[in-house]
């Protein structure tokens, strides 16, 4: 508000292609009184420049806009290219496709992201290092591989940077609404120390810190396990074992780490067969 004021003040107004302002929009005319102006013509463009940004910003619906038909054809067009690749790969990879909350709940966000990519564009200076796009190529592949196979192909995106902007946009929104149970991609773990319950619950609960690999835990090894970990090397299992002697240092922290990524890329490769 102070930056539009701001702005106001030095004659400096917005110019927005725009429905006819809707008066009896009870949202819409509570903003007005937040816009210090007395030429009706300029305080309804920057009331519907203001309910549009915090739309985008996601601060209020879009039924509190005056965004209609003309304005949204865009964003829907390309909500639309993008639900057709969700429905026919993603969707309907992991059995979700009739899930009749899911695919409106994730459109409404792409279509607000698209709206606020479309009319407030700007990159961010975050989530720019190769660290973070390692992390979610491993943790989050089927999610990671969508996405960057759309953004590779949308003609409204030109630099790298503002690729890289709504790639993130577009994988949170999926990965905060789509369940990763869906992803039908468990990694089944069979703790088994001889030290005792205590020891094999601390092991447990630490393990669980990994839970954005979707783990389930176990204390028997069966049919079904991907991983046995135990302080004694077994013969009866054929899945992948870790060996702890000791309580578990930072380093077999992180050997453990990389290999949930390499079972889960092992269960990608088999189910891509």
């Amino acid at each position: 508000m102070r930056i539009i004021n701001k702005r106001i003040k030095n004659e400096n107004y917005v110019e927005i292609s725009s429905t006819d302002f809707n008066s009896e929009n009870d949202t819409l005319k509570a903003y007005q009184k937040y816009i210090p102006m007395k030429d009706k013509d300029i305080k309804i463009q920057e009331t519907l420049y203001f309910s549009r940004f915090l739309y985008a910003e996601n601060f209020i619906p879009i039924e509190d806009t005056d965004i209609g038909k003309a304005n949204i054809r865009l964003v829907n067009k390309i909500g639309t290219d993008f639900s057709e690749k969700i429905v026919r790969e993603l969707l309907q990879e992991i059995n979700a496709i009739n899930d009749s909350e899911i695919l409106p709940q994730l459109m409404a966000n792409i279509n607000r992201i698209n709206f606020r990519w479309i009319y407030f564009q700007y990159s961010t200076n975050t989530f720019i290092t190769d660290n973070q796009w390692k992390y979610f190529e491993e943790v989050y592949p089927e999610y990671f591989e969508f996405v960057i196979s759309f953004i590779e192909k949308a003609a409204f995106i030109k630099s790298e940077s503002a690729k890289k902007t709504l790639f993130y946009d577009y994988l949170f929104a999926i990965i905060t609404i789509v369940p990763i149970s869906y992803l039908s991609r468990s990694i089944n773990i069979c703790i088994d120390f001889s030290r005792g319950k205590t020891y094999t619950d601390y092991i447990s609960n630490n393990i669980l810190q990994f839970q954005s690999m979707d783990i389930n835990i176990s204390t028997k090894p069966d049919d079904k396990t991907d991983l046995y970990i135990s302080d004694y090397n077994s013969e009866f299992v054929s899945c992948n074992q870790i060996i702890w002697k000791e309580p578990p240092t930072n380093k077999d922290w992180k050997n453990f780490g990389n290999t949930l990524v390499f079972i889960r890329r092992e269960k990608q490769r088999e189910k891509a067969k």
